[in-house]
């Protein structure tokens, strides 16, 4: 997981890249801006298995990145692309989002 910006369409990663196996069954996810302060946490309520476990995979994640203030909310956004899964048994290998939370200020 990291936190990216788009710039004229190209994607800029912004802070330190976390292997997570978090995006499983029983994710959260909460996305704040406040003062040109971009912060993200996401974390499983589930436990995880003794595969993940053995991997040293991060059970949750807290990442933030200095993005510049914005006076309004126009151009910006959430997106959450999941582009593999670290599920290790049939029903673990899904992305189930069970709450986001956005905060903008």
């Amino acid at each position: 997981m990291y936190l990216i910006q788009y710039v004229r369409g190209q994607a800029q990663c912004i802070s330190r890249e976390v292997v997570t196996n978090c995006f499983v069954t029983g994710c959260r996810i909460w996305v704040r801006y406040e003062n040109g302060i971009l912060s993200a946490k996401a974390w499983m309520v589930t436990e995880p298995t003794v595969v993940q476990q053995e991997r040293g995979y991060a059970r949750g994640v807290e990442l933030t990145a200095e993005v510049g203030r914005r006076e309004n909310a126009e151009n910006t956004g959430l997106l959450i692309w999941h582009t593999g899964s670290l599920g290790t048994e049939n029903w673990r290998n899904t992305t189930m989002l069970h709450g986001v939370s956005i905060l903008y200020f």
